[in-house]
């Protein structure tokens, strides 16, 4: 600052100075005068720091992506251990009924016959009739009489006549089943698991009299 003032007044003396010399060359004696040098000091620019610019913005830190958790892979089903279809039963041939014996009537099971006892006075067997029917195994085989106003009674044997045609069979000498209860109620045989073939049923007329009745058998 004090070097830029000194170089100021030395360039205002050297002027006037050679004002004044110019004055001389000209043959008039100058007035003295004073001189006043306004120096006006240019502003010096003051200097700044340069402007720091403002701090980036600090990034938001980067979130590391999770990885998806990975699909769960299905467990591998276990094989299903293949099925046997069981095998059907080889088809049961059908039951063909044997020959019945000509002394009696042929019936079949699960039926039911409206029947009339005819009135003797020879005695046995004239008082009885008899009857045939043929089953297969198993099951439950039911013979029974019904629907009586005299005192009739039931026997039942298996295989022949002879299983059930004796000397008295009124007071059921010779049969393998009877019911013969006294009276005029209900009369039943009851066979459990039956063999297969021919049943001979007998039905007799205590005292030889006459009456309408119903026959019913039934094989399940």
């Amino acid at each position: 600052m004090q070097r830029r003032m000194l170089s100021l007044v030395v360039a205002v003396a050297l002027c006037v100075a050679a004002i004044g010399c110019g004055l001389g060359s000209i043959g008039a004696t100058p007035s003295p005068s004073v001189v006043t040098v306004i120096v006006r000091e240019s502003p010096v620019p003051v200097a700044t720091d340069t402007p720091v610019p403002p701090s980036p913005t600090p990034a938001p830190p980067t979130e590391t992506p999770i990885p998806p958790s990975p699909t769960p892979v299905p467990p591998t089903p276990t094989p299903a251990e293949p099925t046997q279809t069981p095998l059907p039963p080889p088809p049961t041939e059908p039951f063909v009924p044997g020959t019945c014996d000509s002394r009696s009537t042929p019936i079949d099971a699960n039926t039911t016959y409206n029947l009339n006892m005819h009135s003797t006075t020879a005695g046995y067997p004239a008082n009885c009739l008899y009857y045939c029917l043929w089953i297969p195994d198993g099951g439950n085989l039911l013979i029974g009489i019904y629907d009586f106003n005299v005192d009739l009674d039931l026997y039942v044997g298996y295989g022949s006549m002879e299983a059930v045609d004796g000397v008295r069979p009124v007071w059921g000498e010779t049969y393998d089943w009877m019911s013969n209860s006294y009276g005029t109620g209900d009369e039943e045989v009851n066979i459990p698991g039956p063999r297969s073939g021919a049943y001979y049923i007998e039905v007799c007329s205590y005292q030889g009299t006459a009456s309408p009745f119903r026959l019913e058998t039934s094989f399940r």
